[in-house]
């Protein structure tokens, strides 16, 4: 009996020890991958919405978009898409507000496309790559907030998105407290689509892609 009660505390200590492990992993990468930004061309640039006020972008969507326009200016991209659904306090959907100043900024119209119904990220990025999907295009630069692109490009290549990193270079010259409150919410959200996937994976290979399950016994 007493062999089992080490046992099991061996066990448990194991256990948390691994999954504090996993955790300290990738907070690092999540960190790591935020100073990283790709130097690639694409065929896109996809630019993850913001918050919009009164038909105005944020400051922080503001720089999502300034900077994947000095990426069409500079040849990296051939084209802007831009996502994002209105807000409570907006009339237009924040792609539409991109859009605009995206035009305003000397970028032709045939150059920017635009999803207008998508929320979260994952939905932003499946729509995107539908919108790629319908004009040949196979690579992409995304854009968004420094800390979110490990978990936004994970995402971006399970959806079969030839990814790369372009992060707006403001994002990393946050406060150190509000980066330590966005890195802490990034390892949970980026584990949170880990297990997510294992799940998905899990129930797939029970046959519930189909809507069936293998039955056991006559």
């Amino acid at each position: 009996m007493r062999k089992i009660r080490t046992f099991s505390y061996f066990l448990i200590i194991s256990v948390l020890f691994l999954s504090l492990a996993f955790v300290l992993f990738n907070t690092f990468r999540i960190f790591q991958f935020s100073q990283e930004s790709a130097n690639e061309s694409a065929d896109a640039a996809i630019v993850l919405g913001g918050a919009v006020l009164q038909d105005q972008p944020s400051v922080e969507y503001e720089q999502r978009i300034k900077h994947s326009i000095s990426l069409y200016q500079a040849g990296k991209v051939k084209q802007l898409i831009f996502t994002g659904k209105p807000g409570d306090d907006s009339n237009l959907a924040a792609s539409q507000v991109a859009k605009l100043y995206a035009l305003t900024e000397g970028v032709p119209s045939e150059a920017v496309l635009g999803d207008e119904s998508s929320a979260a990220v994952g939905e932003s990025l499946k729509n995107a790559r539908k919108i790629m999907d319908q004009h040949g295009m196979g690579s992409a630069l995304v854009v968004g907030d420094a800390i979110q692109m490990k978990r936004i490009i994970v995402m971006a290549k399970d959806l079969g998105i030839q990814a790369y990193s372009s992060p707006t270079p403001n994002s990393r010259r946050s406060p150190l407290m509000s980066q330590s409150k966005a890195l802490a919410a990034e390892t949970v959200g980026l584990i949170n689509y880990y297990l997510q996937q294992l799940e998905t994976s899990g129930y797939k290979s029970l046959g519930g892609k189909d809507g069936k399950t293998q039955a056991s016994g006559g």
